[in-house]
């Protein structure tokens, strides 16, 4: 979330007046991938907006796994986003995704 402080300052005194979402599609073939993250009461229940009408609907690829937190409800998400399946969720890990394994140090989790 950016803006102006005085956006800021208004944004975060009233959150359910405006709404947040994960991502929309401003090119073909996008992609974003929300991963065992917390999302906040921000985050409107759709989830996801589109850019223009259905624009890059048929193309692009939103997903979520194991979110967590208030914002992270999946019954009221647009049709065209998708639950990711466990058995698919490693490829999209650090290590799959980045080769996160060869230039991140490792964390103790």
């Amino acid at each position: 979330i950016n803006g102006t402080a005085e956006y800021m300052t208004n944004f975060y005194a009233h959150p359910k007046i405006y709404k947040v979402y994960l991502g929309r599609p401003w090119k073909m073939y996008s992609r974003v991938i929300f991963m065992n993250s917390y999302l906040g009461e921000l985050i409107t229940p759709k989830g996801w907006m589109p850019w223009k009408g259905d624009f890059a609907l048929d193309t692009l690829y939103y997903g979520e796994y194991q979110n967590y937190g208030p914002g992270a409800k999946v019954s009221g998400r647009v049709p065209w986003s998708n639950q990711i399946p466990e058995i698919n969720a490693g490829m999209y890990s650090i290590k799959s995704f980045i080769q996160g394994d060869e230039w991140l140090p490792a964390t103790i989790s």
